[in-house]
C-alpha cells in the first residue's frame, strides 16, 4: 500500500470531500475495492439469461499487467487477482492499463484497448491501440 501511495499520482491529487478534503489513501481504495467486489460477486451469482458483460476501470487479472511491470509492487494497485470472479462473466472490459490485452479466463474474454497517453507528435502511447475496435456479444 505504501508503494502504491508513493508511485501513483491518484494519492497525491484526489481528495475525499466527505472527510474534510483529506488526501485519498491506499486504505481507502482497498475498502472501496472490497465493497465493489462484493457487489459484483452478488450480481454475477444472480441467475441471468443474457450475456454478462462487466466493465471496470482497473484490471481484474494480473494477466493485464505488462511483463516489464509484473514484479513491481505498484502493479497490485492497477490489477487484482480476481480471475475466479471474472470467469463468471462472459466479457470483461477494463481500462487503466497502457497496453492492449485480450485473453480468456475460463469462458470469459478479458480485454483492454487503451490508447495510453498521447505523445507530442499526436500519436498514442499504445501502438496496438485500435480506434475502430468493436466487440460483438450475443
Amino acid at each position: 500500500m505504501r508503494e502504491a501511495e508513493a508511485a501513483m499520482t491518484d494519492y497525491k491529487r484526489i481528495r475525499l470531500a466527505h472527510q474534510g478534503y483529506r488526501k485519498l489513501r491506499a486504505a481507502d481504495t482497498a475498502r472501496f475495492h472490497s465493497v465493489q467486489k462484493s457487489w459484483l460477486q452478488n450480481k454475477l451469482n444472480e441467475p441471468f439469461d443474457g450475456v454478462n458483460v462487466v466493465i471496470t476501470h482497473m484490471a481484474p487479472s494480473m494477466r493485464s499487467v505488462a511483463s516489464q511491470y509484473e514484479h513491481a509492487l505498484s502493479s497490485a494497485a492497477c490489477a487484482s487477482r480476481l480471475d475466479e470472479l471474472a470467469a463468471k462473466a462472459d466479457l470483461l472490459i477494463h481500462g487503466h492499463m497502457h497496453e492492449s490485452f485480450d485473453y480468456a479466463i475460463g469462458r470469459c474474454r478479458g480485454m483492454c484497448n487503451p490508447c495510453g497517453y498521447m505523445n507530442r507528435a499526436g500519436g498514442t502511447e499504445n501502438e496496438r491501440f485500435d480506434s475502430n475496435f468493436i466487440v460483438e456479444i450475443g
